[in-house]
């Protein structure tokens, strides 16, 4: 086979997986994670929206409020996350609010700002919000033996951002250490 006719066969390949792997590769850093696996569902940019919705339950009378309002556009993106038994994401960040459902298992999270360093579970039919970014960061964790944790997560951030900031371990006694 000729080197012209390799090349047509394997570059898109290798574009393929190198465009993969910079989309959702971990950028280089202080805390990386261990037996977390994450899957690509997809990704697309927003344009600027303003987005308010305001119900009011007839048979309780509680009020539902939501309000979103994005200047310039987003981008959105979805994807599986697995965390293996005793598996871990290490200590970072997000661009902008995170949006987690767990499928199976129990996640726990830890705040690294947090001074007791509580942790927080979730478990399959729960969901959160992790809204806050700037100065917040977090781990999260499976403590099953023998159980892997599941996950869908939709990150949003501004274009072209990556969608995990690693960061320092806040060398808090009180969090867990590995």
């Amino acid at each position: 086979m000729t080197r012209r006719k390799i090349l047509a066969h394997v570059l898109p390949a290798g574009v393929a997986v190198w465009a993969a792997v910079c989309l959702f590769q971990l950028p280089a850093g202080a805390t990386p994670g261990s037996g977390q696996h994450t899957t690509a569902i997809g990704k697309g940019t927003s344009d600027a929206f303003s987005v308010q919705r305001r119900d009011k339950d007839p048979d309780t009378g509680t009020v539902w409020k939501f309000h979103a309002n994005v200047p310039q556009p987003l981008d959105i993106t979805s994807v599986m996350n697995t965390f293996d038994p005793g598996g871990y994401s290490g200590w970072h960040s997000h661009p902008g609010p995170v949006y987690v459902t767990v499928l199976s298992g129990t996640l726990t999270i830890y705040e690294g700002t947090d001074p007791n360093c509580t942790p927080h579970d979730y478990t399959a039919g729960q969901a959160f919000v992790d809204g806050e970014t700037n100065g917040f960061f977090h781990m999260a964790k499976n403590w099953s033996a023998d159980t892997p944790v599941n996950l869908v997560v939709t990150y949003t951030g501004p274009v072209g951002a990556a969608t995990r900031i690693d960061r320092d371990d806040p060398n808090n006694p009180n969090c867990p250490q590995f």
